[in-house]
């Protein structure tokens, strides 16, 4: 997964939505999918400072193992 984050000015309106690329065992499921608002999901609101990662279990026991995350690399 490829998320890149909302981004916004000084004053805190937001300039661009965040964004989700997924792959799936290598195959592209999403590419480059617009989040306009926070998540159904999500018990935070859409803000400009950054705040927790929340994964989804859609009321199922689920176990995530060997998550990573790393800082994209600047490509500007």
């Amino acid at each position: 997964m490829d998320f890149t984050a909302a981004r916004f000015d000084e004053s805190g309106k937001k300039l661009e939505d965040a964004k989700v690329t997924v792959r799936h065992n290598g195959t592209l499921i999403h590419k480059e999918i617009k989040i306009p608002k926070a998540t159904t999901a999500a018990p935070l609101p859409v803000k400009p400072t950054p705040g927790p990662i929340f994964l989804q279990d859609h009321g199922d026991q689920v176990r995530f193992r060997n998550i990573w995350v790393l800082p994209k690399s600047s490509t500007k």
